[in-house]
């Protein structure tokens, strides 16, 4: 089987073949080198893919077809290391990664590995970046290491219905997903309206009042877990604006996460590139709630997410905040999510079925903590 390892930033695969990871730049390597399109063979929309980088600079989107890690630019040797793993299907029998003690300040090990017809992600949800202080004046709890797991599919089908992140209880039913630094998408929290979630008001993460999250638009859940509400700006520092986002991981229902930029024209991967919109906005007028006991009161602000309504067509992306359509990945088109940088931030429903180990388990009962992986 293979097997790749991420160690103090670089990716390491388990027939010896090892590969920078460009602090995020570059697209999630895929276990088997050359399978640029993720479909576990090297093949024809492989080449072609390779073709369309050959002679540029190994910088950016480009550096995923750098094969012999030399920089520079795609050349005649990165040709020779594709045409060696041309026909190689991918080995997906069963089995996990081993576990090794980073060197690095952040001390970030996550292996993904491809079993059966799942990817699984183990980690030990350290970030691969600086953070805020924890605790904090809105976050009283310390990160500190977790035994995560996650399985996503790795072939994902849409379902006949979406699947919300809350639950039919108004809680919080699925963390969003995992990025590719092992740290988890969550983008709910379990703090509500006087404490009482059946008076349906949600508090948001990001919003007006202080939940501790720092510069990545996240902080720590009671258990110790890290994750990211919003933008971890701290895991794309060095994104450009001219270029496609990299792959930053993928949704409980295993289709991809990229981050703030797409194509203008989601069915031409040679278009320019833009900073995708949600369909998101703020209600207008008052909260309907004239009495504080049984709602929130005044306007509507961003402090709940009943303060927001999707508008069809307002923005690039669907109720999910994703699209179908190509990405380098993914160059003959698949449905993708966004991160954005205002609401609705991640995925708020999944467009296909979401792995069971991003379910979230029943609330403790203890106010202003949540149940299994919970917190903030």
């Amino acid at each position: 089987m293979k097997l790749l390892k991420r160690i103090c930033g670089v990716a390491v695969f388990s027939f010896g073949l090892t590969v920078p990871v460009f602090g995020h730049v570059g697209h999630l390597l895929q276990s088997l080198s050359g399978d640029f399109d993720g479909s576990g063979t090297v093949d024809f929309p492989d080449f072609i893919q390779f073709a369309g980088a050959f002679g540029q600079e190994a910088t950016g989107n480009n550096a995923l077809y750098d094969l012999d890690v030399s920089g520079g630019t795609i050349d005649f040797q990165d040709f020779l290391a594709f045409a060696a793993t041309f026909g190689q299907t991918e080995d997906t029998g069963s089995g996990g990664g081993s576990t090794e003690t980073p060197t690095n300040d952040f001390g970030n090990v996550v292996t993904i590995t491809i079993e059966g017809d799942v990817r699984v992600f183990r980690s030990n949800g350290l970030p691969d970046h600086e953070t805020g202080s924890f605790p904090n004046s809105g976050n009283p709890h310390s990160i500190t290491e977790q035994s995560h797991e996650y399985r996503v599919a790795v072939n994902p089908e849409v379902a006949s219905t979406t699947t919300s992140v809350l639950g039919s209880n108004n809680r919080p039913a699925y963390q969003v997903g995992i990025a590719i630094n092992g740290v988890p998408y969550d983008v709910t929290t379990a703090e509500f309206y006087r404490r009482d979630a059946s008076l349906g008001w949600n508090i948001e993460a990001i919003g007006t009042l202080n939940l501790g999250l720092d510069q990545n638009q996240a902080h720590v859940q009671p258990t110790g877990s890290y994750h990211y509400h919003g933008v971890p700006w701290g895991m794309i520092t060095n994104q450009g604006s001219m270029q496609h986002s990299a792959l930053y991981g993928y949704a409980a229902d295993g289709f991809p996460i990229y981050i703030l930029y797409g194509y203008t024209d989601v069915n031409d991967a040679s278009s320019s590139v833009k900073k995708v919109s949600p369909s998101y906005q703020l209600k207008s007028g008052s909260r309907p709630s004239t009495n504080s006991s049984t709602g929130p009161t005044g306007t509507y602000d961003g402090t709940y997410t009943q303060d927001y309504e999707y508008v069809a067509g307002l923005g690039d992306l669907d109720e999910n905040n994703g699209r179908f359509g190509a990405t380098p990945d993914y160059p003959n088109g698949i449905y993708h999510y966004y991160i954005t940088d205002t609401f609705p931030f991640h995925p708020r429903s999944f467009k296909g079925t979401p792995n069971s180990t991003f379910k979230l388990g029943p609330p403790s009962g203890k106010p202003g903590t949540r149940g299994r992986r919970r917190g903030w």
